[in-house]
């Protein structure tokens, strides 16, 4: 198959027709364009100003200019016409030169999204202009050939989309055994019973007797007690004998130590709101602890939670977070805990999150998360059970993410310079 490298300026033509050049668009509705669902209907029309508007129709590629950086750019391929806003580029494929799926394909891989942003202009907000996208570079067969190229491309896309529609199954199948064993361990069915295993009302009162000692030793400031924790607190319908107590009597709960910017890059995981973990070159805490968010992760005065955090070992915290963390791990096991409270975050903590613009957690409501009385045996089996977890779906991961960079593989052979 014979190639030729081609700027995109050789292969499309902007297209600005406007709605007070077009004629009779009294049926026409009003788009835009989002990264995940492409050409939508668009709730923030300025109708009044319609005159104004360009017409998008089938063939049209549109991108907001501000916004393509982050791949919202989107393919017209319904036979309908309807307006879109004046700041959008709009523009077609010129006859014979590209099959516009497969340019719409390369816009959208990473290396589109990278020349796009090489050739994005501006310091604090870039923007990608017609004549800026027209820089960008790729490699094309002949248009005969691009027909069969798109056919292998397409057939490796549905592959990819069978293949990932399993993998979202295996790992809602993970999921739901992760909160089967999580309710298992409440009813005590994960571990024989043993007759000699402690009473739950002697571990609390030994629970009770180890928090004052830790009191009078200056390791812990002594806490205003809180009430009795009542039915409506539990998110769920437990045992009748099940036995719970505050967070605040079993764990230590602190603020996290750094100001996440402030943070130099070193050999200890700095945990943050995001999934993956930055570096400080100190650490502060040394154990193992739930890390909950004090602030909301959506903005808006929302008040939402996307997740927590497992963390063991030497790490910091940003001071967007705290670090729960149990007086006596012969008690409790934090990652008992942070199951726990992950699969029950929205009644426990989100439902208490308060403020108007800067929606926010106080340690105080964390405090007041009501704990059962589990033993310590149910426990670490629960984790010997959620570790096995861990690796399955790191596991179901790992083909994910091989499924999907063959597609981009096919689809980089195919358009970038060999």
């Amino acid at each position: 198959m014979s190639s030729k490298k081609v700027f995109v300026r050789d292969l499309v033509d902007e297209y600005s027709v406007r709605a007070k050049n077009f004629g009779d668009h009294s049926s026409f509705e009003f788009f835009g364009v989002s990264n995940e669902d492409g050409i939508t209907k668009s709730k923030n029309a300025a109708k009044d100003k319609v005159e104004d508007y360009k017409i998008i129709e089938q063939g049209c590629f549109a991108y907001n200019p501000y916004r393509i950086n982050v791949g919202s750019i989107a393919y017209l391929d319904e036979d309908i016409k309807g307006f879109i806003s004046p700041a959008y580029v709009v523009f077609k494929t010129k006859p014979k030169s590209i099959i516009p799926e497969l340019l719409f394909k390369f816009l959208k891989s990473k290396e589109g999204l990278r020349q796009i942003k090489l050739y994005a202009r501006g310091t604090v907000r870039q923007a990608l202009r017609f004549e800026d996208l027209c820089k960008i570079e790729l490699t094309i067969p002949h248009y005969d050939e691009q027909v069969k190229l798109f056919e292998k491309i397409s057939l490796t896309e549905n592959e990819t989309i069978k293949l990932n529609n399993e993998t979202d199954f295996q790992l809602n199948i993970v999921t739901q055994l992760r909160q089967a064993f999580l309710r298992e361990a409440m009813q005590g069915k994960l571990v024989p019973q043993d007759k000699n295993d402690e009473p739950a009302t002697e571990l609390l009162k030994r629970i009770k007797a180890e928090k004052e000692k830790l009191i009078v030793e200056g390791k812990l400031k002594k806490q205003k007690p809180l009430p009795e924790i009542k039915p409506e607190e539990i998110p769920y319908q437990p045992p009748n004998d099940l036995i719970f107590v505050r967070l605040q009597d079993i764990c230590h709960i602190e603020k996290g130590n750094i100001g996440i910017m402030k943070a130099a890059p070193g050999d200890y995981p700095l945990v943050t709101l995001s999934e993956e973990r930055l570096s400080d070159k100190d650490y502060y805490f040394d154990c193992k602890a739930v890390i909950i968010p004090i602030i909301s992760s959506a903005g808006h005065g929302k008040a939402e939670m996307k997740r927590m955090h497992y963390q063991e070992g030497k790490f910091s915290v940003g001071n967007i977070l705290c670090a729960v963390h149990p007086f006596n791990y012969e008690n409790f096991n934090a990652r008992f805990l942070f199951e726990y409270m992950n699969n029950y975050k929205h009644a426990f903590f989100v439902k208490k999150m308060r403020g108007a613009a800067n929606v926010s957690l106080r340690l105080d409501a964390i405090a007041e998360t009501p704990i059962p009385i589990i033993s310590i045996k149910t426990q670490n089996k629960f984790e010997e059970l959620m570790q096995l977890l861990d690796e399955l779906e790191k596991n179901i991961n790992q083909s994910k993410e091989e499924t999907n960079l063959l597609l981009q593989t096919v689809l980089r052979e195919a358009l970038e310079e060999k």
